[in-house]
């Protein structure tokens, strides 16, 4: 079994400082919540140390990893022309357990789903979203708050997070994506 420690040399030598820095950030979070909430701490450390292990890859890399090991993505024709890096959620999740960084289900589900969530959010893909966002060293003053609100409430923290990021995409014009709007909509049935 490979151990966090392996896993963050070799994210320190392939990531640039400041993505391995929120890696970092988010594996530290995402343990804390676990710990809190009833995820299995290790865990969710790892995911949350291997949530944008490929990030950094270029938009054509992403797209070519997905037509090859024909990884199932929602709405690929609206995320790939207009947001291809968000494929890197999904991607990431089946590199990281193809190189055995990541083997339960839990895990695989949290990372491929820290980006835009999933329909159910369990408290695993909860988890790795909020952290994934709140994560220590984040610069907007939203953060704090909803570490803060995690602690308590996982639930309120979803919530709070993906108003986070729906303001985003309306303040900079761009159109939401239908898991989000479908997770917001799941939590209040």
């Amino acid at each position: 079994m490979i151990t966090f420690a392996a896993v963050a040399k070799i994210l320190e030598k392939d990531l640039s400082r400041n993505r391995y820095r929120h890696c970092l950030g988010v594996a530290k979070l995402a343990g804390e919540l676990a710990k809190i909430h009833g995820w299995n701490i290790e865990d969710a450390r790892m995911a949350g140390l291997v949530h944008d292990a490929v990030k950094e890859w270029k938009p054509r890399k992403l797209y070519n990893y997905v037509r090859r090991h024909r990884l199932p993505i929602p709405n690929l024709r609206l995320i790939y022309p207009r947001f291809p890096n968000l494929l890197h959620a999904y991607v990431g999740a089946d590199v990281a357990r193809r190189q055995g960084w990541i083997r339960t289900p839990a895990q695989i589900r949290a990372v491929s789903a820290h980006t835009l969530g999933r329909v159910p959010m369990g408290i695993p893909e909860s988890i790795l979203f909020v952290a994934d966002l709140a994560a220590y060293g984040r610069p907007y003053p939203e953060a704090r708050r909803i570490r803060k609100v995690a602690r308590r409430d996982l639930r309120a923290a979803l919530v709070a997070s993906l108003i986070v990021k729906f303001q985003d995409q309306f303040d900079r014009q761009r159109p939401l994506h239908p898991m989000p709007v479908a997770v917001w909509n799941s939590l209040w049935k």
